[in-house]
């Protein structure tokens, strides 16, 4: 039986990933314990971002979206012109 091994490509990725990983562990330590950030705002925002770039808003705001945009080219009722002379009275003195 052979073993399999990674292609050497692949190796350096999962390096590269692994340190990406770890040096923004400690510069997100860094950065909180300095700004003074709680620990859950920073995580609801990483959160977002993470949902944001995955395409999350557009599954569960496309329809709402989609709706507005057939509202907007639906022709609106048209509404007296106003000449602005004021309200009108029927009895004149």
């Amino acid at each position: 039986m052979t073993t399999r091994r990674w292609p050497p490509k692949n190796r350096w990725v999962l390096l590269a990933a692994i340190l990406v990983h770890c040096t923004g562990v400690v510069a997100l330590y860094f950065v909180l314990s300095r700004v003074g950030l709680p620990a859950a705002m920073v995580s609801g925002l990483v959160g977002l971002a993470l949902l944001k770039h995955i395409g999350m808003p557009v599954l569960l705001l496309g329809p709402l979206y989609a709706w507005f945009r057939r509202a907007g080219r639906r022709p609106r009722p048209t509404e007296p012109e106003d000449d602005g002379a004021g309200p009108v009275s029927s009895a004149e003195p």
